[in-house]
């Protein structure tokens, strides 16, 4: 515990009293006595002032406007679904901050990258990215796909920005 976690309500409570006794004492002068007026003042703003020191420091901080959205990503194949080797993924990026994306596929414990590659548009439009499968993996089962926002047109990981896990199927004969 901080020492002004213990002195700081202390304090307070020492000056509420004493402003309570000053507006007593106003108050059975009948607001007559410039001194009684004038503590009374005094200690209002001296409480007044060192209120800001009580207030700062609260987590969360609360603003008064609503913070940029972070990026926003949806996988256009249900998770649900079943994913098979050589499908095509698409992915839409809303509210992007990055000019281009990657993403990678690696087992559920993330020990083994199975796939990883940029997104590349898809119809020309800003928002849509596509990948395929690599149809001669060896891997099936539980994949965890995440998608990073990249500075450059290298695959550096700089922001993981989605993650996803799903299950990978080899495909029907």
């Amino acid at each position: 515990m901080k020492i002004k976690d213990v002195f700081s309500p202390l304090f307070f409570f020492v000056l509420g009293t004493a402003f309570l006794a000053i507006s007593l004492w106003v108050w059975f002068s009948n607001g007559k006595n410039a001194k009684a007026i004038k503590a009374k003042y005094k200690l209002g703003g001296m409480i007044l002032s060192l209120s800001f020191f009580a207030t700062t420091g609260c987590e969360p901080v609360i603003t008064c406007y609503d913070p940029v959205p972070e990026e926003y990503v949806i996988i256009q194949k249900n998770i649900e679904d079943s994913i098979f080797l050589g499908d095509t993924i698409s992915v839409i990026v809303m509210s992007f901050g990055y000019p281009n994306f990657s993403y990678s596929l690696s087992d559920s414990t993330v020990t083994k990258v199975i796939q990883e590659g940029m997104l590349t548009t898809k119809n020309n439009n800003a928002h849509e990215f596509s990948f395929v499968i690599d149809k001669d993996l060896k891997y099936t089962g539980k994949v965890k796909f995440e998608v990073f926002g990249e500075l450059t047109t290298e695959i550096k990981k700089t922001k993981l920005i989605h993650y996803g896990i799903f299950m990978l199927y080899a495909p029907k004969n």
